[in-house]
């Protein structure tokens, strides 16, 4: 299976070096080739929020007007709820006692239609929600600090973060800085070379110690300061995502 890291603010031969392998395709591209294929397309569902409320957790999202949204892990939880005319949805759970994974689908009948990436809710004193993405940078849903998260398959780095300014964030990696660009909500996203060992960044006045890729399968553990997560994406390829705890 091929990896499909998305690259910003990389050296001009690493991007195109990293790009030429991947074969990747951009979500427009993949949507738009998901729509020709037939009428019933349905907007797969994407959870964009996570509101913890001591024994509950509201998920909250967009997805198909008026679709079916389904939540559901490898054990056979399954949470669901309709979204609304305009696409809006809100499901409520008990907080999970221990880490648990679900992916979201879209339901049209008896059919199921994955959307993007898993979402991983971890409970504890900072409850942790994180959308992981094959490939891409985590999204990590609610209160975040400078660094959201890293992604790496031991040859690229994803690291992503928010200011709360339109000026680019000064990112340290080793020795290496750099100033990604945000976007218009203040999320960056910044790629480079390197993941496979045990990496100090710096975003502003924050320091962060990555310990590198992990053990693969092991649920997530606080390693350096942060969750480590590590997971299979088939054959060969692994991704492990760091989510720091100290926000």
């Amino acid at each position: 299976m091929k990896r499909c890291m998305s690259a910003k603010s990389m050296t001009a031969a690493a991007l195109v070096s990293l790009m030429a392998l991947s074969g990747c395709k951009s979500e427009a591209d993949q949507v738009g080739g998901q729509r020709s294929a037939g009428s019933d397309w349905q907007r797969p569902p994407t959870v964009e929020s996570a509101r913890w409320n001591g024994l509950r957790v509201a998920l909250s999202g967009v997805a198909e007007p008026s679709g079916r949204v389904v939540l559901s892990s490898a054990e056979g939880t399954v949470f669901a709820a309709n979204a609304d005319r305009d696409g809006k949805f809100t499901i409520e759970l008990d907080a999970p006692s221990t880490v648990i994974a679900l992916k979201p689908k879209a339901q049209v009948g008896q059919t199921f239609i994955d959307g993007q990436g898993v979402l991983y809710l971890v409970p504890g004193d900072a409850p942790l929600a994180v959308t992981v993405l094959d490939g891409k940078a985590s999204q990590r849903l609610g209160k975040s600090g400078p660094l959201d998260s890293v992604d790496t398959d031991g040859v690229v780095l994803i690291l992503s973060g928010r200011t709360t300014s339109n000026a680019a964030p000064k990112v340290r990696i080793g020795q290496e800085t750099y100033s990604p660009r945000p976007d218009r909500e203040g999320r960056w996203i910044l790629a480079a070379t390197g993941g496979a060992s045990a990496t100090d960044f710096a975003v502003g006045d924050r320091s962060y110690d990555f310990p590198g890729v992990g053990r693969l399968e092991s649920p997530p553990q606080i390693v350096g300061g942060g969750w480590l997560l590590t997971r299979n994406l088939g054959g060969k390829a692994v991704q492990t995502t760091w989510l720091p705890v100290d926000m």
